[in-house]
Protein backbone atom coordinates (compact mmCIF):
# COMPACT_ATOMS: atom_id res chain seq x y z
CA UNK A 1 0.00 0.00 0.00
CA UNK A 2 1.39 3.43 -1.04
CA UNK A 3 2.08 5.47 1.54
CA UNK A 4 -1.07 8.69 2.33
CA UNK A 5 -0.05 11.93 0.94
CA UNK A 6 -1.81 14.94 1.24
CA UNK A 7 -3.79 16.68 -1.02
CA UNK A 8 -2.64 20.47 -0.82
CA UNK A 9 -3.96 23.06 -2.52
CA UNK A 10 -1.84 26.09 -1.98
CA UNK A 11 -2.99 29.54 -2.82
CA UNK A 12 -0.53 32.50 -2.73
CA UNK A 13 -2.23 36.05 -1.47
CA UNK A 14 -2.14 38.80 0.04
CA UNK A 15 0.94 39.30 2.57
CA UNK A 16 1.01 40.34 6.36
CA UNK A 17 4.22 39.86 8.27
CA UNK A 18 2.91 38.22 11.25
CA UNK A 19 5.09 36.08 14.19
CA UNK A 20 4.03 32.85 15.71
CA UNK A 21 7.06 32.03 18.10
CA UNK A 22 5.15 29.23 19.83
CA UNK A 23 6.97 25.63 19.91
CA UNK A 24 9.86 26.80 18.28
CA UNK A 25 12.91 25.42 19.30
CA UNK A 26 16.19 27.05 20.26
CA UNK A 27 18.18 27.28 17.50
CA UNK A 28 22.12 26.17 17.64
CA UNK A 29 24.65 29.32 15.80
CA UNK A 30 25.28 28.23 12.15
CA UNK A 31 25.22 30.49 9.51
CA UNK A 32 21.44 32.17 8.45
CA UNK A 33 19.71 30.50 5.13
CA UNK A 34 19.56 33.39 2.18
CA UNK A 35 17.42 33.43 -0.74
CA UNK A 36 18.95 33.92 -4.39
CA UNK A 37 16.24 33.44 -6.81
CA UNK A 38 17.81 34.66 -9.93
CA UNK A 39 18.27 30.93 -11.51
CA UNK A 40 15.37 29.88 -10.16
CA UNK A 41 13.43 32.67 -12.10
CA UNK A 42 15.20 32.62 -15.14
CA UNK A 43 14.73 28.41 -15.27
CA UNK A 44 11.06 29.14 -14.71
CA UNK A 45 10.96 31.62 -17.39
CA UNK A 46 12.35 29.43 -19.82
CA UNK A 47 9.78 26.65 -19.86
CA UNK A 48 6.88 28.77 -19.02
CA UNK A 49 7.68 31.12 -22.19
CA UNK A 50 8.23 27.51 -24.25
CA UNK A 51 4.47 26.79 -23.25
CA UNK A 52 2.83 29.82 -24.28
CA UNK A 53 5.42 31.19 -27.31
CA UNK A 54 3.93 34.62 -28.52
CA UNK A 55 1.81 35.30 -25.41
CA UNK A 56 1.69 37.28 -22.21
CA UNK A 57 3.76 35.81 -19.06
CA UNK A 58 4.10 36.85 -15.91
CA UNK A 59 4.64 34.69 -12.74
CA UNK A 60 6.34 35.35 -9.20
CA UNK A 61 9.09 32.98 -8.44
CA UNK A 62 9.26 34.87 -4.50
CA UNK A 63 5.30 34.04 -4.16
CA UNK A 64 5.52 30.75 -5.23
CA UNK A 65 8.54 29.72 -2.71
CA UNK A 66 6.91 30.81 0.21
CA UNK A 67 4.86 28.08 0.34
CA UNK A 68 7.20 25.59 -1.06
CA UNK A 69 9.76 26.44 1.47
CA UNK A 70 7.22 25.34 4.08
CA UNK A 71 7.00 22.12 2.19
CA UNK A 72 10.40 21.35 2.29
CA UNK A 73 11.09 22.10 6.05
CA UNK A 74 8.67 19.15 6.32
CA UNK A 75 10.26 16.52 3.84
CA UNK A 76 12.96 13.55 4.41
CA UNK A 77 16.35 14.96 3.94
CA UNK A 78 17.63 14.51 0.32
CA UNK A 79 14.23 15.83 -1.35
CA UNK A 80 14.40 18.46 0.95
CA UNK A 81 17.74 19.75 -0.21
CA UNK A 82 16.78 19.58 -3.81
CA UNK A 83 13.35 21.46 -3.05
CA UNK A 84 15.26 24.40 -0.86
CA UNK A 85 18.42 24.76 -3.30
CA UNK A 86 15.88 24.28 -6.80
CA UNK A 87 14.03 27.61 -5.00
CA UNK A 88 17.58 29.55 -4.70
CA UNK A 89 18.12 28.59 -0.77
CA UNK A 90 21.95 29.58 0.00
CA UNK A 91 23.17 27.62 3.40
CA UNK A 92 20.85 24.84 3.63
CA UNK A 93 21.70 23.20 6.40
CA UNK A 94 20.55 20.23 8.61
CA UNK A 95 17.24 20.08 9.72
CA UNK A 96 16.27 21.77 13.01
CA UNK A 97 12.52 21.21 13.54
CA UNK A 98 10.84 24.33 14.17
CA UNK A 99 13.64 26.53 14.84
CA UNK A 100 14.11 26.37 11.13
CA UNK A 101 10.30 27.41 10.32
CA UNK A 102 11.07 30.96 11.45
CA UNK A 103 14.93 30.79 9.93
CA UNK A 104 13.16 30.52 6.53
CA UNK A 105 10.41 32.70 6.72
CA UNK A 106 11.92 35.84 8.33
CA UNK A 107 13.97 36.41 5.58
CA UNK A 108 11.19 35.67 2.60
CA UNK A 109 8.77 38.43 4.82
CA UNK A 110 11.46 40.77 4.02
CA UNK A 111 11.48 40.44 0.70
CA UNK A 112 7.84 40.32 0.28
CA UNK A 113 7.31 43.82 2.43
CA UNK A 114 10.97 45.49 1.58
CA UNK A 115 11.33 47.97 4.55
CA UNK A 116 8.69 51.00 3.41
CA UNK A 117 5.43 49.73 4.91
CA UNK A 118 2.47 49.28 2.56
CA UNK A 119 3.97 51.62 -0.17
CA UNK A 120 5.65 48.41 -1.99
CA UNK A 121 4.37 45.49 -1.07
CA UNK A 122 4.00 41.76 -2.73
CA UNK A 123 0.51 40.87 -1.42
CA UNK A 124 0.81 37.03 -1.41
CA UNK A 125 -1.35 34.05 0.60
CA UNK A 126 -1.37 30.59 0.54
CA UNK A 127 -4.30 27.89 1.05
CA UNK A 128 -3.74 23.98 2.01
CA UNK A 129 -6.46 22.24 1.26
CA UNK A 130 -6.59 18.68 2.82
CA UNK A 131 -8.83 15.71 2.78
CA UNK A 132 -11.14 16.08 5.51
CA UNK A 133 -10.40 12.14 6.78
CA UNK A 134 -7.24 13.71 7.52
CA UNK A 135 -7.20 15.13 11.69
CA UNK A 136 -4.98 18.46 11.18
CA UNK A 137 -2.50 18.95 13.84
CA UNK A 138 -2.98 22.83 15.32
CA UNK A 139 0.57 23.51 15.56
CA UNK A 140 0.96 23.07 12.08
CA UNK A 141 -2.47 25.27 11.38
CA UNK A 142 -1.05 27.93 13.18
CA UNK A 143 2.39 28.27 11.94
CA UNK A 144 1.20 27.89 8.45
CA UNK A 145 -0.54 30.67 8.67
CA UNK A 146 1.49 32.82 11.09
CA UNK A 147 4.55 32.26 9.35
CA UNK A 148 4.11 31.14 5.93
CA UNK A 149 0.62 33.25 5.33
CA UNK A 150 -1.04 29.61 4.19
CA UNK A 151 -4.70 28.62 5.21
CA UNK A 152 -5.32 25.43 5.82
CA UNK A 153 -8.58 24.01 4.70
CA UNK A 154 -10.51 20.46 5.49
CA UNK A 155 -12.52 19.47 1.86
CA UNK A 156 -14.13 16.26 0.89
CA UNK A 157 -11.75 14.61 -1.55
CA UNK A 158 -13.51 11.61 -1.37
CA UNK A 159 -15.69 13.01 -4.27
CA UNK A 160 -15.08 14.64 -7.19
CA UNK A 161 -18.52 17.31 -7.44
CA UNK A 162 -18.22 18.24 -3.53
CA UNK A 163 -14.47 18.70 -3.52
CA UNK A 164 -14.59 20.93 -6.90
CA UNK A 165 -17.75 22.87 -5.32
CA UNK A 166 -15.96 23.34 -1.76
CA UNK A 167 -12.72 24.40 -3.65
CA UNK A 168 -14.65 26.81 -5.89
CA UNK A 169 -16.45 28.07 -3.37
CA UNK A 170 -13.12 28.99 -1.01
CA UNK A 171 -12.24 30.73 -4.50
CA UNK A 172 -14.56 33.11 -5.59
CA UNK A 173 -14.75 34.43 -1.81
CA UNK A 174 -11.25 35.40 -2.25
CA UNK A 175 -8.79 37.00 -4.96
CA UNK A 176 -7.66 34.00 -6.38
CA UNK A 177 -10.50 34.02 -9.10
CA UNK A 178 -9.41 37.35 -10.50
CA UNK A 179 -6.30 36.14 -11.29
CA UNK A 180 -7.57 33.91 -13.48
CA UNK A 181 -7.13 30.77 -10.67
CA UNK A 182 -9.37 28.08 -11.65
CA UNK A 183 -10.96 25.27 -9.96
CA UNK A 184 -9.85 22.27 -13.05
CA UNK A 185 -6.21 22.98 -12.83
CA UNK A 186 -6.39 21.71 -9.18
CA UNK A 187 -9.34 19.29 -9.29
CA UNK A 188 -9.17 17.29 -11.85
CA UNK A 189 -10.86 13.67 -10.60
CA UNK A 190 -11.40 12.11 -7.00
CA UNK A 191 -7.91 12.64 -4.90
CA UNK A 192 -6.78 9.86 -2.62
CA UNK A 193 -6.30 11.16 1.34
CA UNK A 194 -2.16 10.86 0.73
CA UNK A 195 -2.88 13.56 -2.18
CA UNK A 196 -2.94 17.76 -1.48
CA UNK A 197 -3.17 20.45 -4.07
CA UNK A 198 -1.68 23.32 -4.50
CA UNK A 199 -2.33 26.78 -5.71
CA UNK A 200 -0.61 30.19 -5.20
CA UNK A 201 -1.02 33.66 -6.00
CA UNK A 202 1.09 37.13 -5.76
CA UNK A 203 0.06 41.05 -6.47
CA UNK A 204 2.50 43.63 -6.54
CA UNK A 205 1.51 46.97 -4.96
CA UNK A 206 4.03 49.58 -5.34
CA UNK A 207 4.41 53.09 -5.95
CA UNK A 208 6.73 55.12 -8.73
CA UNK A 209 9.41 57.36 -6.39
CA UNK A 210 8.38 60.17 -9.46
CA UNK A 211 5.13 59.76 -10.61
CA UNK A 212 4.00 60.11 -14.37
CA UNK A 213 0.77 62.56 -14.57
CA UNK A 214 -2.18 61.26 -15.47
CA UNK A 215 -3.46 64.32 -17.64
CA UNK A 216 -0.72 63.18 -20.06
CA UNK A 217 -1.80 59.94 -20.13
CA UNK A 218 -3.04 59.21 -24.25
CA UNK A 219 -3.97 56.34 -26.47
CA UNK A 220 -0.85 55.50 -28.30
CA UNK A 221 0.05 52.19 -31.19
CA UNK A 222 1.27 49.28 -29.57
CA UNK A 223 3.02 47.33 -32.61
CA UNK A 224 2.50 43.77 -31.80
CA UNK A 225 4.13 42.54 -35.17
CA UNK A 226 5.24 45.03 -37.66
CA UNK A 227 2.06 44.95 -39.55
CA UNK A 228 -0.26 44.85 -36.52
CA UNK A 229 -0.95 47.41 -34.22
CA UNK A 230 -3.94 48.08 -31.33
CA UNK A 231 -4.23 51.76 -29.72
CA UNK A 232 -3.52 50.91 -25.77
CA UNK A 233 -3.28 54.18 -22.80
CA UNK A 234 0.23 55.20 -22.53
CA UNK A 235 1.73 57.28 -19.95
CA UNK A 236 4.67 59.49 -20.25
CA UNK A 237 7.29 61.50 -18.55
CA UNK A 238 9.66 63.63 -19.20
CA UNK A 239 12.97 63.07 -16.64
CA UNK A 240 16.43 61.77 -15.82
CA UNK A 241 16.35 58.05 -16.35
CA UNK A 242 18.65 55.59 -15.72
CA UNK A 243 18.73 54.09 -19.14
CA UNK A 244 21.29 51.57 -21.90
CA UNK A 245 21.41 50.81 -25.41
CA UNK A 246 22.52 46.98 -24.94
CA UNK A 247 24.05 46.29 -28.29
CA UNK A 248 24.67 42.77 -28.08
CA UNK A 249 21.04 42.50 -26.97
CA UNK A 250 19.79 44.70 -29.06
CA UNK A 251 17.71 46.20 -26.94
CA UNK A 252 17.39 49.16 -24.47
CA UNK A 253 17.11 48.75 -20.68
CA UNK A 254 15.28 50.97 -18.32
CA UNK A 255 15.44 50.89 -14.84
CA UNK A 256 12.68 52.60 -12.58
CA UNK A 257 12.59 52.44 -8.80
CA UNK A 258 9.84 52.57 -6.98
CA UNK A 259 9.24 54.66 -3.71
CA UNK A 260 11.49 52.33 -1.89
CA UNK A 261 12.92 48.63 -1.60
CA UNK A 262 12.15 47.51 -5.17
CA UNK A 263 12.79 48.50 -8.58
CA UNK A 264 11.51 47.49 -12.17
CA UNK A 265 13.49 46.49 -15.10
CA UNK A 266 12.17 46.86 -18.81
CA UNK A 267 13.86 45.61 -21.48
CA UNK A 268 12.95 46.90 -24.85
CA UNK A 269 13.94 44.90 -27.43
CA UNK A 270 14.58 46.00 -31.49
CA UNK A 271 11.91 44.70 -33.88
CA UNK A 272 12.85 40.93 -35.12
CA UNK A 273 15.24 40.64 -32.08
CA UNK A 274 12.82 39.63 -28.76
CA UNK A 275 14.91 36.05 -28.61
CA UNK A 276 18.11 38.08 -27.82
CA UNK A 277 16.85 39.48 -25.27
CA UNK A 278 14.75 36.68 -23.87
CA UNK A 279 18.00 33.94 -23.73
CA UNK A 280 19.34 36.48 -21.76
CA UNK A 281 17.00 36.84 -19.41
CA UNK A 282 16.48 32.71 -19.12
CA UNK A 283 20.60 32.83 -18.84
CA UNK A 284 19.93 34.65 -15.54
CA UNK A 285 17.70 37.47 -14.93
CA UNK A 286 20.12 39.08 -12.41
CA UNK A 287 22.83 40.40 -15.08
CA UNK A 288 19.93 42.64 -16.23
CA UNK A 289 19.63 44.15 -12.58
CA UNK A 290 23.01 44.25 -12.48
CA UNK A 291 24.64 46.32 -15.55
CA UNK A 292 25.43 49.79 -15.16
CA UNK A 293 22.54 52.17 -16.64
CA UNK A 294 24.24 55.64 -17.36
CA UNK A 295 21.54 58.46 -16.15
CA UNK A 296 20.25 60.28 -19.75
CA UNK A 297 17.52 63.11 -20.19
CA UNK A 298 14.07 61.34 -22.28
CA UNK A 299 10.65 61.61 -22.64
CA UNK A 300 9.48 58.27 -21.87
CA UNK A 301 6.06 56.75 -22.98
CA UNK A 302 5.56 53.64 -21.15
CA UNK A 303 1.99 52.06 -21.54
CA UNK A 304 -0.03 51.82 -18.84
CA UNK A 305 -1.32 47.91 -17.99
CA UNK A 306 -2.77 45.13 -15.98
CA UNK A 307 -1.21 41.64 -16.81
CA UNK A 308 -2.19 38.74 -14.65
CA UNK A 309 -0.63 35.33 -15.33
CA UNK A 310 -1.81 31.72 -13.94
CA UNK A 311 -0.16 28.35 -14.43
CA UNK A 312 0.28 24.78 -13.76
CA UNK A 313 3.47 24.75 -11.52
CA UNK A 314 3.13 21.09 -11.23
CA UNK A 315 4.07 20.47 -14.54
CA UNK A 316 6.77 23.69 -14.49
CA UNK A 317 8.56 22.50 -10.90
CA UNK A 318 10.33 19.19 -12.03
CA UNK A 319 11.38 20.84 -16.04
CA UNK A 320 13.13 23.12 -13.64
CA UNK A 321 14.70 19.72 -11.29
CA UNK A 322 12.64 20.13 -8.41
CA UNK A 323 10.52 16.84 -8.71
CA UNK A 324 10.98 14.76 -5.41
CA UNK A 325 7.97 16.88 -3.69
CA UNK A 326 5.67 15.26 -6.05
CA UNK A 327 6.80 11.64 -5.42
CA UNK A 328 6.11 9.25 -1.91
CA UNK A 329 9.71 9.54 -1.30
CA UNK A 330 9.40 13.61 -0.09
CA UNK A 331 7.88 12.09 2.96
CA UNK A 332 6.08 15.27 3.85
CA UNK A 333 4.95 14.90 8.14
CA UNK A 334 3.37 16.78 10.86
CA UNK A 335 0.68 18.19 8.96
CA UNK A 336 -2.09 15.64 9.84
CA UNK A 337 -2.39 13.72 13.45
CA UNK A 338 -1.73 10.58 11.21
CA UNK A 339 2.07 9.47 10.66
CA UNK A 340 1.98 8.35 7.50
CA UNK A 341 3.70 10.67 5.00
CA UNK A 342 2.05 12.79 1.86
CA UNK A 343 2.97 14.58 -0.72
CA UNK A 344 1.96 17.30 -3.28
CA UNK A 345 -0.28 16.34 -6.32
CA UNK A 346 -1.01 19.84 -8.16
CA UNK A 347 0.05 23.31 -7.77
CA UNK A 348 -1.46 26.33 -9.60
CA UNK A 349 -0.06 29.86 -9.56
CA UNK A 350 -1.08 33.07 -9.92
CA UNK A 351 0.43 36.62 -10.07
CA UNK A 352 -0.93 39.78 -10.80
CA UNK A 353 1.35 43.37 -11.78
CA UNK A 354 -0.08 46.81 -12.71
CA UNK A 355 1.64 49.61 -14.23
CA UNK A 356 -0.07 52.82 -13.81
CA UNK A 357 0.52 56.77 -12.82
CA UNK A 358 0.60 56.50 -8.97
CA UNK A 359 3.85 57.84 -7.20
CA UNK A 360 4.96 59.45 -4.14
CA UNK A 361 6.75 62.54 -5.41
CA UNK A 362 6.92 64.79 -8.60
CA UNK A 363 10.44 64.91 -10.24
CA UNK A 364 12.36 68.54 -9.89
CA UNK A 365 12.72 69.75 -13.27
CA UNK A 366 12.94 73.24 -12.27
CA UNK A 367 16.74 72.90 -13.59
CA UNK A 368 14.68 72.87 -17.42
CA UNK A 369 13.00 76.28 -17.44
CA UNK A 370 15.43 78.06 -19.01
CA UNK A 371 15.98 75.45 -21.81
CA UNK A 372 12.65 76.10 -23.11
CA UNK A 373 12.36 75.03 -26.70
CA UNK A 374 15.17 72.17 -26.50
CA UNK A 375 14.42 68.80 -27.77
CA UNK A 376 14.48 65.84 -25.47
CA UNK A 377 15.47 61.79 -26.71
CA UNK A 378 12.52 59.58 -27.27
CA UNK A 379 11.81 55.78 -26.20
CA UNK A 380 8.71 54.62 -26.92
CA UNK A 381 8.18 51.03 -24.98
CA UNK A 382 5.38 50.25 -28.08
CA UNK A 383 6.24 46.68 -29.11
CA UNK A 384 6.46 43.63 -26.76
CA UNK A 385 8.90 44.36 -24.38
CA UNK A 386 10.49 42.01 -21.13
CA UNK A 387 9.70 43.34 -17.16
CA UNK A 388 10.89 42.59 -14.05
CA UNK A 389 10.38 43.75 -10.69
CA UNK A 390 12.83 42.90 -8.07
CA UNK A 391 14.05 44.21 -4.30
CA UNK A 392 16.83 46.43 -4.16
CA UNK A 393 18.78 44.64 -1.01
CA UNK A 394 19.81 41.47 -3.17
CA UNK A 395 18.10 41.75 -5.89
CA UNK A 396 15.80 38.63 -5.58
CA UNK A 397 13.16 38.56 -8.28
CA UNK A 398 9.59 39.41 -7.31
CA UNK A 399 8.00 39.23 -10.63
CA UNK A 400 8.95 38.42 -14.01
CA UNK A 401 7.31 38.52 -17.33
CA UNK A 402 6.90 39.66 -20.83
CA UNK A 403 4.42 42.24 -22.58
CA UNK A 404 3.18 40.79 -26.07
CA UNK A 405 -0.07 42.68 -25.50
CA UNK A 406 -1.29 45.48 -23.52
CA UNK A 407 -5.10 44.51 -24.57
CA UNK A 408 -4.73 40.77 -23.55
CA UNK A 409 -5.39 41.23 -19.51
CA UNK A 410 -4.32 37.42 -18.18
CA UNK A 411 -1.65 35.39 -19.62
CA UNK A 412 -2.24 31.59 -18.49
CA UNK A 413 -1.16 27.82 -19.15
CA UNK A 414 -2.36 24.87 -17.55
CA UNK A 415 -2.17 21.42 -18.38
CA UNK A 416 -4.67 19.90 -21.02
CA UNK A 417 -7.20 17.33 -19.62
Amino acid sequence: MEPPALLLWLLVSRLGARTCGQGVAASRPRSAPFLNNSLFAGALYRHLQARTPGHNVLFSPLGAALPLTLLGLLAAPEPRAQLLRGLGWVRVGAPMGDADLATYSRPLHALLAPGCGPQTRTRTRSALFVDQRRFLRPHFVQVAASLFLMDVVPVSLSGYDAARGQVGAYLSERPYGGLGLSVRMLIRAVSPDWAFHLANYAAFAGKWQFLFNSSHTESHPFWLTEESMVMVPTMQRLGDFQIKRDQHLHSHILRLPFSCGAFAIFILPDSGHFKEAELAVMADPLSMSTQSLPRSRYRLFLPKFSLNGTAQMDQLLPAVGISEIFRHRMGIRGISVQTSPMRLFKVAHGAGLAIEEDGVQVEDLSYLENQAGLSFPLIHFNRPFLVMVLEETNTNVLFLGKLMNPLVGTASWEQST
